[in-house]
């Protein structure tokens, strides 16, 4: 979720994406919290416990029709390379 260690942009690139799929109007009702508190969670000054994070990733990965994929969902030699590749020099 945090893009280099800033998790105010990426409350705010989250909150963007939002806006240009879901729309805060069906993603209020969709998690069933008003759109204002929404709106405030995904501020700059916001602070989204983690199961209001989920809920957003999980509207907007409904509305975009993708699937995210985390390190165990990857296959072995994939996730061994990607960790490889990973490790300082």
């Amino acid at each position: 979720m945090f893009v280099s260690d800033d998790p105010e942009s990426s409350k705010l690139i989250l909150r963007d994406l939002v806006n240009s799929t879901v729309g805060f109007e069906a993603l209020a009702e969709e998690v069933h919290k008003p759109a204002k508190s929404l709106h405030r969670m995904l501020s700059h000054q916001g602070n989204p416990t983690m199961s209001n994070i989920s809920a957003v990733f999980a509207a907007v990965k409904r509305q975009l029709t993708v699937d995210v994929l985390t390190p165990n969902a990857l296959p072995v030699s994939f996730r061994a390379k990607v960790i490889a590749e990973a490790r300082p020099i």
